[in-house]
């Protein structure tokens, strides 16, 4: 974790909380005064520390151990195929995968391919400079001189 050098509670004022606490024995209120945070904060660090040590004192991870709603990468790669030759995501998420068709389609769109029966894609063309292709408006000149009419 990046943080800037006076930032509270890191893992060195942590430490260093829960040295004064243990070892110099000052009392869990005075000490989280003195560190900035509240006893509360004070209370689960000393705990940690009295579990595991100082290694108990370093951030963890944020991301879950486990989740388990995941597709299995095999799963999504089967739908992935059929889509790709032509079953509509709400057609797989209904008869052939009990999922949800928002996950399927969502499968669908972060895999980015080309269909076997695609169309050709479309040529563009530019100009090298403005004006160098010229529009003609070719309708008839009494259509373009009445007057407009809402």
């Amino acid at each position: 974790m990046d943080a800037h050098e006076n930032a509270r509670p890191t893992y060195p004022r942590g430490l260093e909380m829960v040295r004064e606490i243990t070892e110099q024995s000052i009392n869990v209120s005075q000490a989280a005064l003195r560190a900035c945070v509240k006893a509360a904060t004070a209370c689960k660090w000393l705990g940690r520390y009295l579990v595991g040590d100082e290694a108990a004192l370093v951030d963890a991870s944020s991301r879950p151990a486990r989740s388990p709603r995941t597709i299995v990468a095999a799963t999504a790669l089967a739908i992935v195929e059929r889509h790709r030759f032509g079953f509509m995501p709400s057609l797989l998420a209904l008869r052939v995968f009990p999922r949800a068709p928002s996950v399927v389609c969502w499968l669908v769109r972060g895999c980015r391919f080309e269909r076997p029966d695609a169309a050709e894609p479309v040529v563009r063309y530019e100009q090298a400079a403005p004006g160098d292709l010229r529009h003609i408006d070719t309708r008839s000149s009494a259509a373009s001189s009445a007057p407009a009419t809402r």
